[in-house]
């Protein structure tokens, strides 16, 4: 063999495991987006189902003194929610 097609053998080893390497780096990083995802939605729909499930149980709205605070949690509950979905 020739020290030409040692290094062009060399490169194309190179090249391939680069690509295989990268390939891998991408399904990882689509395998994380979409366990984010999963959460991001799970954590809202839980926060957004407990809060409207016990809101009688703990103070009636007309007395709670930061209702605002939970209004807004609801709207960015549902807004996350809604992020995720439109996401897919």
């Amino acid at each position: 063999m020739h020290e030409g097609e040692n290094l062009e053998e060399e490169f194309a080893e190179r090249k391939r495991l680069y690509e295989r390497h990268r390939e891998e780096l991408s399904k990882r990083q689509i395998s994380n987006a979409e366990n984010l995802d999963k959460s991001i939605l799970t954590y809202s729909a839980a926060g957004l189902a407990l809060s409207l499930g016990f809101l009688k149980d703990f103070i009636p709205i007309a007395r709670a003194e930061v209702a605002w605070a939970l209004y807004g949690s609801w709207i960015f509950f549902t807004f996350a929610i809604l992020a995720v979905i439109f996401s897919y």
